[in-house]
């Protein structure tokens, strides 16, 4: 993956111990985040936490030491391709080098984000909180200067559709500048 930060274990063997449902429960009350390049909405009682390349939006203990468990993951990339399709072939393929336990699960498919047609496939991997497996949701869209913009949608396979609602409305909020 394009940054130092891994969806699921990043092969050092840290873990997340497993968080309070209090801790995760997203606020129904939204914020606005300005990156570098697009913008999104996300649960006003989570953390934005930026790294040298990506942006994570998580719940008080839902990333640490590089791993996230609950939360989303924004990063860019340029691709070989400018098709969506094979940039999303491509990225899958590199978060598969780090994280070997990542699997997809069924298709990608077309997604629409604010008007720009990009893709959306679902993942499913190892999580960093210890014996639990995680559910990804991997969002693709091209951006500037032939970049793609990723976002990853994290949690324990258990509390995904739970946090789904949450994933979504953050998912209508995002820009791309």
């Amino acid at each position: 993956m394009a940054t130092s930060e891994n969806v699921g274990t990043n092969g050092d063997n840290s873990s997340i111990s497993s968080a309070a449902p209090a801790d995760i429960r997203p606020s129904n009350n939204f914020r606005q985040y300005q990156g570098q390049g697009f913008a999104i909405s996300y649960p006003d009682n989570w953390q934005v936490s930026e790294g040298n390349s990506s942006v994570t939006i998580a719940p008080s203990g839902g990333a640490s030491g590089g791993n996230v468990a609950y939360g989303a993951l924004l990063s860019g990339f340029q691709p070989n391709s400018q098709d969506i399709n094979q940039a999303t072939d491509d990225l899958i393929a590199n978060m598969r080098q780090s994280n070997p336990g990542l699997q997809q699960v069924g298709n990608s498919r077309s997604i629409q984000v604010s008007g720009v047609s990009g893709r959306s496939v679902e993942l499913m991997g190892t999580s960093p909180i210890q014996g639990q497996r995680e559910r990804d949701w991997l969002v693709t869209v091209p951006a500037s200067g032939g970049n793609v913009l990723y976002t990853v949608f994290v949690a324990p396979e258990k509390d995904f559709e739970q946090l789904r609602p949450t994933f979504e409305t953050m998912l209508r909020g995002l820009r791309v500048q």
